[in-house]
């Protein structure tokens, strides 16, 4: 709104950048998440049956106020295009009322929808005595290209044809063994990755 008014003043394009503590302090945060999950794991400690659920007031608040529910858009940033192939999977969303004005600052939904969901993973891992890279081969299955049949009928994909731009396990497989090599993962101990943090052996 500032660029337009000052154009129009100018009678020139204009471009404004706020600095980092304008951003702050006056734009508008996107939302929070509310999130649930569980699984079952079988006797080799992989998860057999998956269950997620997600709560956060919709962006579109804005254009609809008696929206409580998240449409396919955010739903299809980083929760119904988990790559796992599993025998049970199931994704859900529960309705959130808004009492603050929602707004893109500083990411979309994909991000408490990553953190919530691949923590869950590692915690699962740990409990099953899996590490990050085997966990994500045991649960995602063979190098594949995801069908789009397997999504949601309104997957949005980002804006993308999914015949060009398809969910191809194999291109995470290889950015997640690329990063645990360049960290030095599989040097950690077990006990040091993950076992002395969730403590999941004694609760199981």
């Amino acid at each position: 709104m500032e660029a337009a008014v000052l154009s129009k003043k100018t009678g020139k394009p204009v471009k404004v950048i706020w600095s980092r503590e304008d951003d702050i302090k006056f734009d508008v945060y996107h939302s929070v998440a509310a999130m649930y999950m569980k699984a079952a794991l079988g006797a080799d400690g992989t998860p057999t049956a998956w269950l997620q659920r997600t709560v956060f007031p919709p962006i579109g608040i804005d254009i609809r106020p008696s929206a409580t529910y998240s449409d396919p858009g955010e739903l299809g940033l980083g929760f119904t295009d988990v790559p796992y192939a599993l025998p049970s999977f199931r994704a859900e969303n529960g309705p959130a009322t808004t009492h603050t004005r929602i707004g893109w600052f500083r990411s979309v939904a994909n991000i408490y929808h990553a953190f919530g969901i691949q923590s869950f993973a590692d915690e699962t891992g740990a409990c099953g005595r899996q590490r990050s890279g085997g966990l994500f081969a045991a649960i995602a299955g063979p190098d594949r290209v995801v069908p789009r049949s397997e999504l949601p009928k309104e997957f949005p994909n980002y804006d993308g044809a999914y015949e060009q731009y398809p969910i191809d396990t194999s291109r995470f497989r290889r950015v997640l063994t690329l990063a645990a090599e360049k960290a030095g993962w599989e040097s950690r101990s077990r006990e040091t990755a993950s076992e002395s943090v969730w403590q999941c052996i004694a609760a199981s």
